[in-house]
């Protein structure tokens, strides 16, 4: 059992509960009190719960969990040696998440704005290229009608006198 005293909570209060939680078979109670950064604790012993002396560092024998007392703080470490984290840094690892999660979406998105506008820029190029080349093809037959051989034709309008001659069919 392990709780976090409140301004609320009396000492009477606290009393009684240790006196319940002993009479009712719990192995191990802690409370902490974050306003005075104090915390102990109680293992049952004979039948009874008895105080932990030395709770800085102390391990749990049911949860393997330790308790480490800072200057400031309560930090308690799990069986593997990570640190349980607070809502405060739960929160603020969330945050961090979100905001790299919004940078990596801001950075795709610019991506995908650079790929479209490339897309773009080729379409137009093509499309350009398109239009010059159906302007040289409907050049064909004026400059042939003009009496110009297919060579001079397919020399002035850069296209190979294979095309010049397909257009005059």
């Amino acid at each position: 059992m392990f709780e976090i005293l409140s301004p609320s909570n009396t000492r009477q209060e606290m009393e009684n509960k240790l006196d319940f939680y002993n009479n009712n078979g719990v192995e191990e109670y802690y409370f902490y009190d974050p306003y005075k950064n104090n915390l102990q604790g109680w293992l049952r012993s004979n039948n009874n719960l008895k105080k932990i002396p030395n709770i800085n560092g102390w391990v749990s024998p049911r949860l393997q969990i330790t308790f480490r007392l800072t200057a400031s703080t309560l930090e308690i470490y799990r069986p593997d040696g990570r640190k349980f984290l607070t809502s405060v840094e739960l929160e603020e690892g969330a945050e961090r998440e979100r905001q790299r999660a919004d940078a990596e979406k801001q950075r795709a998105d610019t991506e995908q704005q650079r790929a479209e506008a490339e897309k773009q820029r080729a379409d137009n190029e093509q499309q350009r290229a398109d239009t010059e080349r159906q302007v040289r093809l409907n050049a064909v037959n004026r400059l042939l009608s003009m009496g110009l051989s297919v060579e001079i034709v397919a020399q002035t309008l850069e296209l190979t006198v294979e095309e010049v001659e397909k257009i005059r069919d």
